[in-house]
């Protein structure tokens, strides 16, 4: 089972896929807003087979199905020429003829792009592609999707990918970072004066990074987290919520090394998850740390305020329990635990205004329909004992799991929930 996140929006996948939220265009899967999950029902153009993968972004979305097909639903133009349902007709399914025959293992969404990950380790991409995201060397936006070159140790093969709102990640199985997109404000891990866009992928911190193999990236709006073997997290991009937890607002242009000794109480991290401008972290021993901004409760620390430094979740929030994933989105965050339940908090309704020009309370997927805002972490209930892995993202952002053990930092996803 896996859940996604994303603005104001839940995807709960399981032998079907649940919606639970805002319904506006970027999501158009049902004709009302729901506090409680209901079945998505997809075009029979679809066909039979059960979804496998899901992720969300800010204006798109996309689910796998175990024939290998994929549905993608969202603009493939910026997002600024997004004005709801009409503009996005293609609720498209790609057949696995596209991906040359390969079973789909991982697929991630930016703010308007979509990222596919084959069996054979190649990468696919369609969507908007004003800042070279798609990495398909040019800047033209394409409903179809393209494969993405590597070159060097790319050509070893991708095992994962992970979307910013216009920039990409993709980690070898080799240990090695590749990023392309938007690299205005140092996305990108380039040690440049004058940052920029890069339409191919490019390999992330030569010198930084030269001898760490790294086991599984996270990207936020605009902030990128790495976990390396050693479970020491190295950070980089914008910083001015702290969400890179350098203990200030001063951004990064390479991969900056959060010591593990001195920052984590000396624990191993084995999983990370970027948040639009928030971070969080969960150690080998089970522990969680959050930081950066704070609106809304959504570091659960019970507090609105922000913090430039990783800080500590008590483990008894999450009833003692060890937690094994942890999941970062918009202004909400998640965890599961050892069990297998799952914790969210952060905001958990909107106000807007409805068709009568009247202010009423939206459920933002959260789960927790009775409260604004959930300060500390809290268990979802529609979810019960259930063993799930889970993805959640603004954009992009994830943990995986098997049940039956600890989570695997190597076989860490980071933006779509895989059911092992």
């Amino acid at each position: 089972m896996a859940l996604a996140l994303g603005y104001g929006v839940s995807f709960l996948l399981g032998k079907d896929l649940l919606f639970c939220g805002r319904r506006d265009g970027a999501y158009w899967v049902s004709d009302t807003d729901h506090a409680t999950f209901t079945r998505v029902r997809f075009d029979p153009a679809c066909g039979t087979a059960p979804p496998v993968h899901v992720c969300v972004g800010s204006f798109s979305w996309a689910v796998a199905f175990q024939n290998g097909s994929v549905l993608t639903q969202g603009p493939s133009t910026p997002p600024a020429w997004f004005h709801g349902r009409d503009s996005f007709p293609e609720s498209m399914v790609h057949l696995p003829a596209v991906f040359g025959g390969d079973e789909v293992v991982h697929i991630a969404c930016g703010d308007a792009h979509v990222l596919v990950v084959t069996s054979s380790g190649r990468v696919y991409a369609r969507g908007a592609n004003a800042a070279g995201q798609l990495g398909i060397g040019n800047k033209t936006n394409t409903r179809e999707f393209q494969r993405v070159e590597f070159a060097g140790d790319g050509t070893s093969g991708i095992k994962s990918v992970a979307c910013g709102s216009m920039h990409s990640l993709a980690l070898t199985c080799t240990g090695q970072l590749y990023a392309w997109g938007s690299g205005g404000r140092n996305e990108l891990g380039l040690d440049l004066e004058r940052p920029q866009d890069k339409s191919t992928p490019i390999l992330v911190g030569k010198q930084a990074l030269r001898d760490v193999f790294m086991l599984q990236a996270s990207a936020g709006d605009a902030h990128n987290a790495v976990i390396d073997r050693d479970g020491a997290v190295w950070v980089w991009g914008v910083n001015m919520d702290g969400q890179l937890g350098t203990g200030d607002e001063l951004a990064r242009r390479q991969p900056h090394r959060l010591a593990k000794a001195d920052v984590f109480e000396g624990e191993k991290i084995k999983a990370v998850s970027c948040g639009f401008q928030h971070t969080l972290a969960a150690s080998q021993q089970g522990g969680v740390w959050v930081w950066g901004n704070g609106i809304f409760g959504k570091l659960g620390n019970d507090t609105t305020q922000g913090s430039h430094s990783p800080c500590k979740i008590g483990a008894g929030a999450f009833g003692h329990e060890k937690v094994q994933v942890v999941a970062g989105g918009y202004q909400h965050s998640a965890c599961i635990t050892e069990s297998g339940r799952v914790y969210t908090w952060g905001r958990g309704v909107s106000r807007q205004l409805n068709a009568n020009s009247t202010v009423s309370n939206v459920p933002t997927g959260l789960g927790h329909a009775d409260d604004a805002y959930v300060e500390r972490p809290r268990c979802v209930p529609v979810l019960g004992e259930e063993k799930l892995a889970f993805a959640m993202c603004l954009h992009r952002r994830l943990g995986q799991d098997t049940p039956s053990k600890d989570l695997c930092p190597e076989t860490v996803a980071m933006i779509l929930g895989h059911v092992w």
